[in-house]
Parts: C-alpha cells; sequence; structure tokens
C-alpha cells in the first residue's frame, strides 16, 4: 500500500499527470501545476519533500483494510492514506479550501525562481556557503544530483583569477548577478564550472572543485567511463560528468537544465579551509574551501 512516507520520489513523479492517482494520494494540484512540476526537477523534488512530510512525518501504520475503489499503482493498491497510525493523536484537519489554499501556497513558494540574493556576498563567504549545496543536471530527461564538496574563491582583486585584468569576452559571464554559471576552457581538453557570486559588474565567482554524486551515478560512470571517487573529484572531472561546457557560460542557475539548489550552511567543524590548487599567483591566501574527510575532495 502506498502512502505519503512511502512513496519514493520516482513514483510520485510517474503519478503527477494523473489525476485520478493524485486525488487519492492527496497530491492537490491543478493539472496545470502538475505540468509545470513535471517538467521542471527542482520545483518537483521541493514539493515532493513538503507533500511527503505534510501533516507530519509519522510512518503509516494503519491496520484498516485497504480500499477496493482505488486503482492499481505501480503495481500496488492504493487505498486509506491516512498519514497517522493508531497512536498518533489526530489533529482537526482544516476546511477543504483552507487546507487547499495551504497546499496551494506551498506550491507557489517551491516553485518561485531562487533571486541567489544568498549568493551575493564576497567570494570567499559563498564558497563556503556552497558547500553542501546540490546541482542538479537534467540529460535525456534524466535527473543527475551532485552535492558540491569542494570550492575555490576568485574575484578581480585577486592576482589568481580571471577577471583581474577587467572584462573581457572569455570572462563576461563572471560579472553577471550571482547565481549565473561561469565555464571556461583549460588546457585544451577540460571544462570548469564557476558559480558567480558577488553584486552584478564585479568580476567574483566560485570554481567548483569537486561533488559527490547523489542521483544518476551510474549516467556519471557511464559518462567517464570509470567507477569510483575518480569521476567527479576535480573541476574538469564535473564538467565531463554532466556535459556541462562553454554552451552554458552565462546560464541561469534558477533554469533547467543545470540548476543549483540551497541547502543548509554546513557548521564550522565540517570545512576545511586551505591553499588553492594549480595557481601561480596568489598562492598562500587561503580561499579553498571542502567538506572534511569527504572521499571526493580533490586533494586533502
Amino acid at each position: 500500500m502506498m502512502s505519503r512516507m512511502g512513496t519514493s520520489y520516482e513514483q510520485f513523479l510517474a503519478c503527477l499527470r494523473n489525476s485520478t492517482v493524485r486525488g487519492l494520494l492527496g497530491i492537490e494540484i491543478t493539472d496545470e501545476q502538475a505540468e509545470v512540476l513535471a517538467s521542471d526537477a527542482v520545483a518537483a523534488r521541493a514539493y515532493y519533500e513538503v507533500w511527503s512530510t505534510n501533516q507530519g512525518a509519522a510512518p503509516l501504520a494503519s491496520t484498516r483494510p485497504v480500499s477496493q475503489e482505488g486503482p492499481a499503482v505501480l503495481g500496488e493498491r492504493v487505498g486509506d492514506l491516512d498519514p497517522y497510525p493508531p497512536t498518533i493523536t489526530r489533529r482537526a484537519s482544516p476546511p477543504p479550501n483552507v487546507r487547499r489554499a495551504s497546499i496551494t501556497q506551498r506550491i507557489m513558494k517551491v516553485m518561485r525562481k531562487d533571486d541567489f540574493a544568498w549568493l551575493n556576498v564576497p567570494a570567499e563567504v559563498a564558497a563556503r556557503r556552497l558547500l553542501g549545496c546540490e546541482l542538479v543536471r537534467e540529460i535525456g530527461g534524466r535527473e543527475i544530483r551532485v552535492r558540491i564538496v569542494e570550492t575555490e574563491a576568485y574575484d578581480q582583486g585577486d592576482e589568481a583569477s580571471h577577471t583581474f585584468n577587467g572584462r573581457t569576452g572569455r570572462n563576461d559571464a563572471m560579472f553577471k548577478s550571482a547565481g549565473h554559471m561561469y565555464v571556461y576552457f583549460t588546457y585544451g581538453m577540460h571544462h570548469c564550472c564557476n558559480v558567480v557570486c558577488g553584486p552584478e559588474g564585479y568580476g567574483s565567482g566560485v570554481l567548483i572543485r569537486a561533488v559527490e554524486p547523489l542521483e544518476g551515478i551510474e549516467a556519471i560512470e557511464a559518462r567517464r567511463g570509470m567507477t569510483g571517487v575518480n569521476v567527479t573529484n576535480g573541476p574538469g572531472k564535473i564538467c565531463a560528468a554532466l556535459d556541462i561546457d562553454r554552451r552554458y557560460s552565462g546560464h541561469d542557475l534558477a533554469e533547467p537544465p543545470v540548476q543549483l539548489i540551497k541547502k543548509p550552511a554546513l557548521p564550522d567543524s565540517a570545512v576545511t579551509t586551505g591553499k588553492r590548487i594549480g595557481i601561480s599567483k596568489a598562492v598562500h591566501e587561503l580561499r579553498r574551501f571542502y567538506v572534511t574527510n569527504n572521499p571526493y575532495v580533490s586533494k586533502k
């Protein structure tokens, strides 16, 4: 029997376009809203997280019989979806119109574009803050999700930065507003991606040095032709794994097919600071940040 807590994200996606099943599962959205969610991985994931824990996160433990009226969904019968087991005190349900308004407000909240005001900060602050955040990449209708575990800060006052000598055609994206992507090609073979930060017009960004795969690891390994931590433990490896190149320089990370998802800031105890890697200027500045003891970090 499926329940909110027992429905996986993949099952949730499969149910979105079936209004009957949505009703049985308590997914109280319109067909239009369902289409939006089905086409936007970030909004879908955010709404799923709200929906799957709505009205309490208690697991379904009811022993009441399964309804015989609901259709079979993904090989299981949809029945009584009471989110409260017998041992949990039931809260009074709000009127249907109030409940629908609440759900709609939650949908609109999670579907609202991130303006990345939280990245409108100095590069070293943004680099530290991005640890633990996620990148979502859609390739061929499939979602790949990775967690950022290593970063480096650069800005136009930094001799090691691409923007130190001013704005050019190559580094133009780095002068955009926070939350855009800057991608450059290096050593004639690798692409590297950066998250733009700070105020618009000031060339500032964060190099994403390493990520930890969360979803779509098979697709990542297939693209890289290998397994293990080497699939994404370096900036060039990340772009190869996620199929990111200069096409995405200037891309708004609030939009598919590459999106940045804000996550809670990591505690200081979980972060290590050190010198940047592979540069010949400003080599002693401590502008590299990484998740302590994470196996995907490029260099400890």
